[in-house]
């Protein structure tokens, strides 16, 4: 028995020169994401491989950085205007004849904080579902325009034990990260299923007062920090200010600098 085997590959190793990739410092020579290539034309077959063999390419559109700067990928349109992604797909293709191409790997991640943008809104993380959802047939379809094999989405469920250069200095104790979900972070909310903490039934810590404030309700899960705050009637809250100060690491250091007239 046999089956197909393939090498698997991304942006940064093609063999296109992207004249648009380049480091902090403006020099081409010292940008490692375009250095090396791997050229799957080079590869043969022997008389033993009757399976057939062929390239997994994980591209996704936000990274590299020649994904958001070549010149050239702009001028690809669909139906709905330009379409950078659709321009690099369809260049990689022109120079990969000799096997078929499946794009592994795409997706849309909807994580709150977005690291990395794309000129057509396609960013690393920051996007609505309704959105996620959308761009995720706008890329196959061009992938099944420009001739792949086919697509696979990343991902089907949101993977908690993800991580990015984001928020990876943040984990700590890092063993532990694995335990939450870290809403911020886009790696970590890839899924076309989400993967949610279940809200607390009820706050873990209720403070109460007679002043403007008149309860403070603390509470958490896997996900959030849940505040909610009870006011006094007579409270203007679409003129008035509150400023919650939250201390997350040591209430013998650092300080915060705010005008007095905002504290109620």
């Amino acid at each position: 028995m046999q089956h197909p085997v393939a090498i698997v590959s991304w942006p940064t190793l093609d063999i296109i020169n992207h004249s648009s990739e380049f480091n902090e410092q403006g020099k081409k020579e010292l940008e490692y994401n375009d250095k090396v290539s791997i050229d799957i034309n080079t590869f043969d077959l022997g008389p033993k491989n009757k399976a057939g063999f062929f390239g997994a390419y994980h591209i996704y559109p936000n990274y590299p950085d020649f994904m958001n700067n070549e010149e050239k990928y702009k001028e690809y349109k669909d139906e709905f205007g330009r379409f950078m992604y659709g321009g690099y797909l369809k260049e990689f293709m022109s120079l990969n004849k000799k096997y078929p191409a499946l794009v592994a790997e795409f997706g849309l991640a909807t994580g709150m904080a977005n690291i990395h943008s794309n000129p057509d809104r396609y960013n690393h993380g920051g996007i609505d579902e309704i959105s996620q959802g959308k761009g995720i047939v706008r890329m196959m379809n061009a992938i099944k325009r420009e001739g792949y094999i086919g697509g696979i989405i990343f991902e089907w469920m949101d993977e908690w034990a993800k991580k990015s250069w984001f928020t990876e200095p943040f984990m700590i104790p890092y063993d532990r990260h694995i335990l939450w979900h870290n809403m911020l972070d886009p790696e970590q909310n890839y899924g076309i299923l989400a993967n949610e903490s279940i809200p607390p039934a009820k706050s873990d810590i209720v403070i109460s007062d007679d002043g403007i404030i008149k309860s403070i309700e603390i509470s958490s899960d896997q996900s959030f920090l849940y505040i909610n705050l009870s006011y006094d009637k007579n409270f203007d809250i679409r003129n008035k200010e509150i400023i919650i100060g939250i201390d997350t690491y040591d209430r013998e250091r650092g300080d915060f600098k705010y005008k007095k007239i905002l504290i109620y």
